[in-house]
C-alpha cells in the first residue's frame, strides 16, 4: 500500500524485517558522518575522503557482527547508503558537526553522532581496539583530544 503512494515518485522503500539492524545503521551512519566532516574540514583531499569512507564500512560492519546484526542490511540503502548521503550532504548535521571540530578544535555542539559513540562502545563492552576510527572520534569529543593530532595518529597506525 505504502509504495503505490509513491509510484512515479524517486522515492523508494525498501522494508526490513530486522528493525534492530535498521536502527543500528542509523545509529552508525551518524558517527561516522562526524568523522567524514571532520576530514572535510581539515582539508582532506577525496581520495583521503574515500580512504575514511571505505574504512568506516569495514568498521560498521564489524561492529554489526560484533553485536549480531545483519550484514545484507548494513550494506543496503538503510545504511551504506544512508551513510554515504549523511556524510557528503551539506544538510547533514552530523557531516556540520564534524566540519565544526575541524575548525574549533572541539566539539562545540554534540550532534547524533556525537552523542552514540559511548553507546556503541558499551554495546562493544568496550572492545573497541578494532575500530581505529571510532576510537579516534572518541578521543576528540568524549577525551577532548585535537583533531588534527587524532586525524594524523589515524592514519599513521593504518601504515
Amino acid at each position: 500500500m505504502l509504495k503505490g503512494l509513491f509510484k512515479g515518485s524517486n522515492i523508494r522503500l525498501e522494508y526490513f524485517e530486522d528493525a534492530k539492524t535498521v536502527a543500528l545503521c542509523s545509529v552508525l551512519k551518524n558517527i561516522y558522518a562526524v568523522a567524514l566532516g571532520v576530514a572535510e574540514g581539515l582539508g582532506w583531499g577525496w581520495n583521503g575522503k574515500g580512504w575514511l569512507a571505505s574504512k568506516a564500512v569495514q568498521e560498521m560492519l564489524g561492529i554489526s557482527k560484533a553485536i549480531g546484526g545483519d550484514s545484507e542490511i548494513l550494506l543496503s540503502s538503510a545504511g551504506t547508503g544512508d551513510f554515504l548521503a549523511t556524510s557528503m550532504s551539506p544538510d547533514s548535521r552530523n557531516r556540520q558537526t564534524g566540519l565544526e571540530i575541524a575548525r574549533a578544535g572541539v566539539c562545540l555542539k554534540m550532534s547524533e553522532g556525537c552523542r552514540a559513540i559511548s553507546s556503541i562502545a558499551t554495546l562493544l563492552d568496550h572492545k573497541t581496539d578494532a575500530f581505529p576510527v571510532l576510537n579516534t572520534l572518541d578521543r576528540i569529543i568524549n577525551q577532548h583530544g585535537n583533531p588534527t593530532e587524532e586525524f594524523q595518529n589515524m592514519l599513521a597506525s593504518a601504515e
